[in-house]
């Protein structure tokens, strides 16, 4: 983690903080920082209201970092269940099918014990094109998933039959 800017580094831990509330603006700063990134929008001038600090703003991250902060939220999903969920949004934005990838994995092994974790996951699946090895996956969840990954999955289902009809 040292290679990691120090701002980086705070917000990772805050996300493993024992204040909920940390975490999860910690959670929505690292989502926003990587997308900024990935999508090359240092000029938007919307991130300056969106981001905390006048730190976070003028921080430019490279493809390394993104990817040394990538596996550090992949460490936090498997080795911190009780912060996983806070994870996957930043995780998503990644935009990587590798990332989503683990994602769905992880959603495949830990579906029925993780009714908050499954359903942050099935938000981030974007694309569609991505589930296509695990559409079985998706409507047992639709069938037997906690509430809202339910209806997420249910979703996901509806989505995919009406591309398929076009």
């Amino acid at each position: 983690m040292s290679e990691l800017p120090k701002s980086l580094i705070k917000l990772l831990n805050e996300v493993k903080s024992a204040d909920l509330n940390d975490a999860f603006h910690a959670s929505r700063e690292l989502g926003l920082l990587v997308e900024r990134h990935r999508q090359d929008r240092y000029g938007d001038t919307s991130y300056e209201m969106l981001l905390s600090s006048k730190e976070l703003n003028q921080l430019r991250l490279t493809d390394k970092i993104v990817e040394r902060l990538t596996e550090e939220l992949l460490s936090v999903l498997e080795n911190h269940s009780e912060r996983s969920s806070l994870v996957v949004w930043p995780l998503g934005k990644t935009f990587k099918p590798s990332v989503i990838d683990r994602l769905l994995k992880h959603l495949e092994k830990n579906w029925k014990d993780n009714d908050i974790l499954s359903s942050e996951i099935l938000v981030v699946i974007y694309d569609q094109s991505l589930l296509d090895n695990y559409w079985g996956l998706i409507e047992k969840i639709a069938q037997e998933g906690g509430n809202e990954s339910k209806k997420l999955a249910s979703q996901c289902l509806k989505n995919r039959d009406r591309l398929r009809r076009t």
